[in-house]
């Protein structure tokens, strides 16, 4: 069953007057209650609400191929790479926060205050070279980032 289809007509639906306007006020209430649950589900996986970071918004930019952690020797060279790359990343906009994925240690997220900060730096850094590497910059979802810094609490197990 094609679930796009408006369902069959029926004699409660194609009533007139009170009628019809009480089903259209029922549909307007379950699309607006849809809605909040929602929002209210994305703002329990990312910590954000759907008006302040839209999940499709794109205010991080993902370099990659600046490092290779096993050539790095120095104790503190994560932070000095993050101060490094907000300082350079600081000249196309306002930076909220860098980050260096500690699994991978080799993934940079730049996260900025607009997408269009985030497209300038993305024009400028990719194809750049850093220490002899050629730098890769993409533009990151801002969902993807937070479940990065913030992921979701593992389940509990049954027992």
């Amino acid at each position: 069953k094609n679930s796009n289809s408006p369902p069959p007509a029926t004699a409660t639906s194609v009533a007139a007057g009170d009628g019809m306007k009480a089903a259209q006020e029922g549909a307007d209430e379950d699309a607006t209650a849809e809605q909040t649950l929602d929002s209210d589900v994305h703002a329990m996986t990312t910590g954000t609400t759907a008006d302040s970071n839209s999940v499709s918004a794109k205010h991080v930019l993902l370099l990659q191929n600046m490092v290779s952690p096993e050539e790095e020797t120095e104790p503190d060279w994560v932070h000095a790479l993050e101060e490094d790359v907000k300082g350079e990343c600081s000249k196309y906009g306002t930076i909220s926060e860098v980050h260096v994925d500690r699994e991978t240690m080799r993934d940079i997220y730049v996260r900025f205050d607009g997408e269009q900060a985030v497209e300038r730096a993305k024009e400028s850094m990719d194809g750049r070279w850093f220490g002899g590497r050629k730098i890769s910059a993409t533009m990151e979802l801002v969902e993807r980032f937070e479940q990065l810094l913030h992921p979701p609490p593992p389940l509990p197990s049954e027992e």
